[in-house]
């Protein structure tokens, strides 16, 4: 290997943007982040593991409540599948707030919203806030671990390699 490959390889090597590929790696597998976050909402916790709660008006008075509301839980004992769990705080009604959910990145970060209009009014209602949006430390480690980190040192190896 001659001095100008190593010099190529080393200009490769500086050229490599992390951050860049990373954003790449989490747009190219959104699907696989909002379907684990689905997972977390339907099991009733939010992104720091925690039961997710709602903030509800009782007597007038804000009430942090880890249940549906008693007029939730007879409209949901109509429904079936997913909409009809009322053991836990799951935000599906419809299927709509889950149907809409996208990635969204800017610069060195992401995060997963709902394309629903009443999205502000499920933060707001929501006692753990934007939490519910967020994967759990178990869930980020599992896709940095199993996706992100494998795929970025594919993608450093082939420009390596040249």
């Amino acid at each position: 290997m001659g001095f100008g490959s190593t010099l190529r390889k080393l200009n490769n090597i500086e050229e490599f943007n992390v951050v860049e590929e990373s954003m790449e790696i989490i747009r190219r597998e959104s699907a696989l982040l909002i379907w684990m976050l689905q997972q977390q909402l339907l099991e009733g916790i939010d992104g720091k593991g925690e039961p997710k709660t709602l903030i509800r008006t009782k007597k007038g008075k804000p009430l942090i409540s880890p249940e549906y509301s008693e007029n939730t839980i007879r409209e949901k004992s109509s429904m079936s599948g997913n909409a009809a769990i009322t053991d836990r705080i799951t935000h599906y009604m419809s299927g709509s707030f889950f149907e809409e959910m996208m990635v969204v990145t800017e610069g060195k970060s992401f995060g997963i919203i709902s394309n629903v209009e009443y999205f502000n009014d499920i933060i707001a209602h929501s006692g753990s806030g934007l939490n519910i949006m967020e994967l759990t430390e178990e869930n980020q480690k599992l896709f940095y671990n199993d996706v992100l980190i494998p795929e970025l040192k594919i993608r450093f190896d082939a420009r390596f390699q040249m």
